[in-house]
């Protein structure tokens, strides 16, 4: 129900950043999901050496795949998302950091 509503949304939907559902579990950001939303960046909450192997290889090989720039707490620390409507800045506590501009509506 979500992909036919973004795809009846015109022009179509798309992001720049993405907050990757379930800690990028198997199931989250299906392929068909992530071909409409063209994420710039993908942000993936999961915590180091869990249980669940969180954030699974299919999920993040789809990420890449999509052409997102994959961002991991577990590997990353903090991220920060910051924004003034023109630019976006994300930043992780490790120091990595990156600016992509917005993508318009």
């Amino acid at each position: 129900q979500v992909i036919a509503a973004i795809e009846q949304d015109e022009p179509p939907a798309t992001v720049t950043v993405l907050k990757v559902a379930h800690h990028g579990s198997a199931g989250a950001s299906t392929a068909p999901l992530l071909a409409l939303l063209r994420p710039s960046v993908a942000i993936v909450s999961s915590g180091a050496a869990n249980p669940f192997g969180h954030p699974a290889p299919a999920t993040l090989a789809r990420l890449h795949g999509a052409g997102a720039d994959v961002w991991r707490t577990d590997r990353d620390g903090e991220v920060t998302v910051s924004t003034n409507g023109a630019a976006i800045e994300v930043r992780a506590h490790t120091g990595r950091r990156r600016s992509v501009a917005a993508q318009p509506r």
